[in-house]
């Protein structure tokens, strides 16, 4: 399994006992990947027009997109009412000229009259569908309202269109697509409920925003905790007309890309130094820049390990807040056990540490940065038990039965 964790767990011990012979084996390796195929759904329904009057959900989506790696992240965008309006396939990101496709895009959106959210929901399973590869991570984020407002010249009923959200949901769920569900409230018409109910059926998670202006922050949150990446607040700073020291530390070698976002609603202008101390251009080739009406974005690519300085200006008394997301593309692997087959009462011991580009990472800064979960399946049952690990490599114990699977995953502290 390959994601872009920042670390892993270090050793697993498991008493086993209450049966004379126990067979262990590892499960299927996880793909080995942390590219994402991500469907970003918007409602451009009337209703919508009260709640994000500035089309900040557009900002918001072009930010995701700003977030996406270069390394072959795919990201579509489906625009619905009651139907599907406009539509971007997924887009496999290989350079900047396919980010700025996909953003144009975006910018092009028009606003129509009726809402039926399962038509946005079911489109955009039916695209991961057609375009879902085994080596990525897929994803909905849906920016909506929660209501269903018909044309009533048209067939379909209320109940109808529930039916069909529903099974849209079942769909998505059935086939691992976990949907993120954000709620823009700004006249207080939030349906919370639906929106809760289709993120909380399908493993995402629904966010609400009483301000459009907090959605460039939703979505950057979204983008890491779908990828296990953890958001680092650098700083709140208030422009002043003045430059100011920020300084960021790359850990280690394994960071691929650092994406510095600065949220504000007034330009600013940025310098950049290296470890060594010397100013690199903004943008360059390792250093790439993207800017919109309400953030600003720098992206280093695989840099340099040490501390880097960033120097802000901004309008003065304009609010900037500066947040950091590394991606790292590490693969996790699972040593194996000194054999197959374990009497009651012995104690099976389980190794998984990350490799990087085919070598072992011995950085103990990376291993300890995170939490351990492991999971134990009967297979005759079909049960599966979680236990809950540190990096010191802690054990648990547990009843076992004729056969046991070891599947494991990480998650961030």
């Amino acid at each position: 399994m390959s994601r872009k964790w920042l670390s892993s767990l270090i050793a697993i011990g498991f008493l086993l006992y209450g049966f004379s012979n126990i067979s262990v084996r590892a499960a299927a390796p996880l793909h080995s990947t942390s590219r994402i195929e991500g469907m970003l759904v918007l409602d451009v329904s009337n209703s919508m027009k009260s709640s994000d009057p500035n089309n900040i959900s557009h900002e918001a989506m072009k930010m995701f997109i700003d977030m996406a790696s270069l390394n072959g992240d795919k990201i579509g965008a489906i625009a619905y009412s009651d139907a599907v309006m406009r539509e971007k396939a997924l887009v496999k990101i290989l350079t900047e000229e396919d980010k700025v496709d996909l953003k144009e895009f975006i910018d092009s959106i028009g606003t129509y009259t009726y809402t039926d959210l399962s038509t946005g929901v079911k489109e955009a399973v039916k695209v991961l569908d057609a375009s879902n590869e085994q080596d990525y991570v897929p994803l909905i984020v849906l920016l909506a309202d929660g209501n269903d407002d018909l044309d009533p010249k048209k067939a379909k009923t209320l109940a109808e269109a529930q039916g069909d959200l529903k099974k849209a949901v079942a769909d998505a769920k059935a086939k691992g697509y976990p949907i993120y569900t954000i709620g823009l409230n700004a006249d207080g018409s939030l349906n919370k409920e639906v929106l809760r109910n289709v993120a909380e059926n399908t493993k995402g998670t629904f966010f609400e925003a009483s301000n459009a202006d907090q959605l460039p922050q939703i979505l950057s949150e979204i983008f890491a905790n779908h990828l296990k990446l953890k958001i680092v607040p650098v700083k709140q700073i208030v422009g002043n007309s003045d430059f100011e020291a920020i300084n960021i530390t790359v850990p280690n070698e394994n960071v691929v890309e650092a994406n510095i976002s600065f949220i504000s609603s007034q330009p600013i202008e940025l310098k950049l130094f290296d470890p060594s101390g010397k100013e690199r251009a903004i943008p360059s080739n390792q250093v790439l820049l993207s800017r919109s009406r309400t953030y600003s974005m720098i992206k280093l690519v695989k840099p340099a390990e040490g501390e880097w300085t960033l120097k802000v200006k901004g309008v003065p008394q304009d609010q900037i807040d500066i947040s950091l997301v590394f991606n790292y593309d590490l693969k996790l692997k699972l040593g194996l056990p000194s054999k197959q087959s374990f009497n009651a009462g012995e104690i099976v011991n389980v190794s998984a540490f990350f490799e990087d580009s085919g070598s072992k990472v011995t950085d103990q800064e990376i291993y300890q940065s995170m939490n351990a979960t492991v999971y134990l399946k009967d297979l005759e049952k079909g049960k599966t038990e979680e236990f809950a690990l540190n990096g010191a490599g802690a054990g648990a114990g547990l009843a076992a039965s004729s056969s046991l699977e070891i599947l494991r995953t990480m998650k961030s502290s």
